[in-house]
């Protein structure tokens, strides 16, 4: 987060329920209801025109907080995360994954959308982008963006090259 306050963004960098302090400290536990963590600090704040970012499992969060939250602009997905469930059952049958109902709210993300993810992930193939691109019905603008193992990014969260995904996603700012 250093790296976008040196480029002139301001941040607001927090734990939410299920995560460190929080959970530890006052026993919050997780949900995946983000939109309720994100619409206080923005209402504590009095934030508008925010660019949210979603690491690994906040791929799925951070667009989900954009599907209720208008406030956000712009929303990245560091990570190719439709759903958590789609996400775990993804190399079951498809006769066993029919059996499961799916929360879809992706159609509501009316947001420039950014999706981040690594050829060779070893938690999410890379394979679910299709899914996820296409459940962005109504996204203002997609960018996809598959980091290669020559770019030495094509691990999960691009470990091993993350200057490039952060210069990914100044440069993708500068053009929406």
């Amino acid at each position: 987060m250093l790296y976008f306050s040196e480029h002139g963004y301001d941040i607001y960098l927090f734990e939410g329920p299920g995560q460190g302090g929080v959970l530890r400290e006052q026993g919050k536990k997780f949900t995946y209801k983000w939109e309720k963590p994100v619409c206080s600090v923005l209402d504590y704040f009095n934030l508008e025109d925010v660019i949210l970012i979603g690491v690994s499992l906040g791929g799925m969060l951070a667009p989900r907080v954009a599907a209720f939250e208008k406030r956000i602009s712009h929303v990245v997905a560091w990570s190719i995360f439709p759903n958590f469930l789609e996400v775990s059952l993804y190399d079951l049958p498809k006769s066993v994954q029919s059996i499961f109902q799916m929360l879809d709210v992706a159609d509501q993300i009316t947001q420039d959308v950014l999706i981040l993810h690594g050829k060779n992930d070893h938690f999410i193939d890379w394979r679910l982008y299709k899914e996820e691109v296409d459940s962005l019905k109504n996204a203002k603008s997609i960018t996809l963006r598959l980091f290669t193992e020559k770019e030495s990014a094509s691990n999960h969260c691009q470990c091993g090259n993350t200057k490039l995904v952060l210069d990914t996603i100044m440069n993708w700012l500068k053009t929406v």
